[in-house]
């Protein structure tokens, strides 16, 4: 089963099994989309290039390399910064 054939919606919610109504999804269920939805991030190109310039990057390596910049510099951020939500 594909990505594209998860019976999930992006408000967190999915059909029933026999009468299509909506439920909430559990923790799990919601990480689970959470990792589909930033899978999706991959198609997405954004108009900067690489540093070499060898192609646009997407979206899914952006959001990585300021994930990772966070985390590496996260000493020099103002204190109180919640570096989870940077």
């Amino acid at each position: 089963m594909g990505c594209s054939d998860c019976p999930r919606t992006s408000a967190g919610l999915r059909a029933g099994p026999a009468t299509g109504q909506m439920s909430a999804m559990n923790p799990l269920d919601s990480q689970f989309q959470f990792v589909l939805e930033a899978d999706r991030l991959k198609s997405v190109l954004r108009q900067s290039t690489l540093c070499d310039g060898s192609r646009r990057e997407n979206s899914a390596e952006h959001s990585w390399h300021l994930a990772l910049m966070a985390v590496v510099f996260g000493q020099y951020a103002p204190p109180g910064t919640d570096l989870g939500k940077v």
